[in-house]
């Protein structure tokens, strides 16, 4: 007989993300993080918003430093001091997640139990995607975090943003709940799927192209077979009418 009782080793783990998790408790950075375009003045409004992707050693993020003064700047100073402090990890990092997001959550299974002899020689890594693997491995093995023990659950708090963005994005991949919407002009293309069904983001422009798709694969598949019929039976009472 299987009880619904929790067991009294079962924890509640409450993972806190960025800089201001009070403002943004309800977002998604790893969802952002996949969007963001290749501008500097998309990619400051993130570290503006998050904080920094990953912290140095000594605690000094230059970067973040100068972010302070974007207000300030014309938008080709922008897209000069963003490449000067860190805009090329910041793209590497992103592009990391949006191969990761065209995987196969099943692969995590993979990486996490490989089987038999395969996980002596490590002939299975070869079936798994890179950027598949070093997520998982920046979240599961490598990452540093501090734990906050508040009554009967516990507060994670990771040393890097990165590393939440990962956690996240597992969690999500996991669950099928990552996806890459089906209108090839989506501006926002990666997008957590609130229907296991889901093909399209929630965009305003994508649920539009999406009805114009139903509607077209409605006529293809049934109006115009419907319409051809209403056509033969006109033109037999015209016959008939003769």
């Amino acid at each position: 007989m299987t009880s619904s009782t929790k067991s009294r080793n079962t924890i509640e783990l409450v993972l806190r993300v960025g800089q201001h998790p009070e403002r943004t408790a309800n977002a998604s950075p790893h969802e952002e993080l996949a969007n963001a375009n290749d501008s500097g003045k998309a990619q400051l409004a993130f570290l503006n918003r998050w904080g920094p992707l990953l912290t140095p050693p000594d605690g000094h993020d230059a970067f973040a430093h100068h972010l302070e003064f974007e207000n300030r700047l014309s938008d080709e100073l922008l897209e000069e001091a963003f490449r000067a402090f860190g805009g090329g990890l910041f793209s590497s990092l992103r592009n990391s997640i949006r191969e990761a997001w065209k995987t196969d959550p099943l692969l995590l299974n993979k990486i996490q139990s490989p089987d038999g002899d395969d996980r002596k020689d490590g002939a299975w890594l070869e079936s798994i995607p890179q950027a598949l693997l070093e997520i998982h491995d920046a979240a599961a093995r490598f990452g540093r975090t501090t734990w906050r023990f508040k009554g009967s659950r516990i507060e994670v708090i990771p040393d890097d943003l990165w590393v939440s963005i990962c956690i996240l994005f597992l969690r999500d991949h996991a669950a099928g709940r990552t996806a890459i919407c089906a209108n090839p002009h989506c501006s926002n293309p990666f997008f957590l799927k609130r229907r296991s069904v889901q093909k399209y983001c929630e965009a305003g422009p994508c649920v539009e192209y999406a009805q114009r798709q139903y509607a077209l694969s409605w006529w293809r598949t049934k109006g115009k077979k419907i319409r051809q019929q209403q056509q033969a039976r006109s033109k037999n009472k015209k016959r008939e009418a003769r």
